[in-house]
């Protein structure tokens, strides 16, 4: 069964059950004090590294994991492997190398939590994780976007499962008619508090359908997942 999400501007909302559904259903500044810091705060300060803004690197050929920092530029690889609340976005804005298409998907390591996703301009059609693979763990008022003035048409691929702590927006900005999500990995509530799924799609992809394929749930934890969808143009497919 599938339901198809229509171009013209409205907002719907819909509670989901508590299991799987059907898809009707949701400076420290360092100088010479650098050596006197003691090995623990050393390693705390190294570690913030993870917490920070990420930029893909096409150049890597090898070690597909999103910890690999040869995949980031200057080293250094967007999100927490601790925690829910992170911070981190990482974005892609380079053409596909050898790593991130469809037979060679960008790996996600266990725990990874990230704010946010962005997928510029220049981005191409970019993997990411495998359905039954390691899920991102997405923070309260995360987003995941495909920026507007695209040069061409690609498909967004996210077969990772998303684990959400809170409101979670799927915004296609692209305005042309050929870029589009395929979302295949589950999407579920990782926290007991009502949250909502947003769907967005904007006038200048009018023709572009885009899909989910995956589940959308409540988790185990006792939440609740509302989907809602605001599109002047494109349409969302919810399907399985």
């Amino acid at each position: 069964m599938k339901e198809v999400f229509p171009s013209t501007p409205h907002v719907a909302c819909k509670s989901v059950t508590a299991h799987p559904l059907r898809r009707h259903s949701t400076f420290l500044r360092l100088g010479s004090a650098f050596s006197l810091l003691p090995v623990a705060a050393l390693l705390a300060f190294a570690s913030g590294a993870y917490a920070q803004q990420g930029t893909w690197t096409n150049t890597n050929s090898t070690g597909a994991d999103w910890s690999n920092a040869a995949n980031w530029t200057s080293g250094v690889i967007p999100g927490a492997i601790t925690g829910t609340a992170g911070t981190g976005t990482a974005t892609f804005d380079s053409a596909v190398g050898s790593i991130g298409t469809s037979g060679n998907p960008i790996l996600i390591d266990s725990g990874r939590n990230i704010r946010g996703m962005t997928f510029g301009t220049n981005a191409g059609s970019f993997t990411i994780g495998t359905t039954n693979g390691n899920a991102l763990l997405m923070s309260a008022s995360s987003t995941i976007q495909i920026l507007t003035n695209r040069p061409a048409s690609n498909t967004i691929t996210i077969n990772a499962p998303l684990v959400m702590y809170g409101a979670l927006a799927i915004n296609n900005q692209a305005n042309n008619n050929g870029t589009r999500f395929v979302i295949g990995g589950d999407i579920r509530s990782g926290t007991n508090g009502a949250i909502t799924l947003a769907l967005n799609s904007v006038s200048g992809n009018g023709l572009n359908v885009n899909t989910i394929t995956g589940l959308i749930s409540n988790g185990t934890n006792g939440g609740t997942v509302a989907v809602s969808q605001n599109t002047s143009g494109g349409n969302w497919v919810l399907s399985n």
